[in-house]
């Protein structure tokens, strides 16, 4: 590391009010943003301190935290201009900087506290911060933290992640009642080919955990969170009769159920997880679902 990199870190240390500098507190974070950002890291910096002082009272716990979300903050706003940086909603930064105390030993979870902090902070994406960002992190494990960090770069909108096509119990033409039998033959794991909780299993096992059991409980909490949201789709076999015969179900179609994510998780992972939104500067805020948390 460059000399001229290691001064602007120490100093951006300093500037954040951090006193007793370990290594580790700004080496990590604050010299690849030098790096890269030179003196603007210093002004950031500074106005990070000035923007963070207001919640210096509201935690006892705070001591213990400022000198890590101070610099993982001042890292992730130093390519920002400093004017558009501003002291976060207290409802969001209180329960956040409580919960990040005992998330001192998951460093996956960490990450998601200091991003949705920052964000908090921007002016462009606050808005789009709602408090119950914090919540759903505090009900997360570090294996989700991190099988949602490879989500995250891979999937974004309403793409679907996982599809699998259900089999028909027998020849329905009405629609209602197909949907039914659907729901039922869906309850009773009547699917063909490699069923979604399979493929699951299997992407699990890509991001470390092999348990299957624990995989099942995690995509069921992911998906309780309102991260996920599960659908059933009707496909036409044919396109142009689908465009003839208009939107409703006939026999000639394949039923599939789709895991996606849902808008409230796709905001989510823009807010707490992405290195950068790609969504939240464009969309509306989206209310948290009801009784998921």
């Amino acid at each position: 590391m460059e000399p001229g990199t290691l001064k602007i870190a120490a100093e951006a240390a300093k500037e954040l009010g951090i006193k007793e500098i370990a290594p580790k507190a700004y080496e990590d974070v604050l010299q690849p943003a030098a790096k890269e950002a030179g003196q603007q890291l210093l002004v950031v910096a500074k106005t990070v301190r000035v923007a963070l002082a207001p919640l210096e009272g509201i935690v006892w716990c705070y001591d213990q935290t400022k000198a890590y979300v101070s610099a993982k903050v001042a890292a992730k706003l130093a390519s920002k201009p400093a004017n558009e940086i501003a002291s976060p909603d207290k409802t969001i930064a209180g329960p956040l900087l409580l919960n990040l105390a005992f998330a001192a030993d998951a460093p996956h979870l960490k990450e998601l506290y200091s991003n949705l902090l920052a964000n908090a902070m921007h002016v462009p994406t606050a808005s789009h911060v709602h408090p119950s960002f914090v919540y759903v992190i505090q009900q997360l494990t570090p294996a989700e933290a991190q099988i949602l960090k490879v989500l995250s770069s891979k999937f974004a909108g309403a793409v679907p992640i996982f599809t699998e096509k259900v089999t028909p119990l027998m020849p329905i033409s009405n629609p209602e009642l197909s949907s039914m039998l659907t729901l039922l033959q869906h309850s009773l794991g009547r699917t063909e080919e490699v069923n979604i909780a399979k493929q699951w299993d299997s992407f699990c096992t890509t991001c470390g955990v092999t348990d299957t059991m624990l995989s099942q409980t995690l995509l069921r909490n992911l998906i309780r969170l309102g991260i996920f949201a599960e659908n059933l789709v009707w496909v036409k076999r044919n396109s142009l009769l689908s465009m003839l015969s208009g939107p409703e179900m006939d026999s000639d179609g394949i039923l599939t159920r789709e895991l996606r994510l849902s808008d409230y998780g796709n905001l989510f992972l823009d807010l707490c997880v992405r290195d950068e939104p790609v969504n939240a500067t464009k969309k509306q805020p989206t209310e948290a679902p009801q009784g998921g948390l």
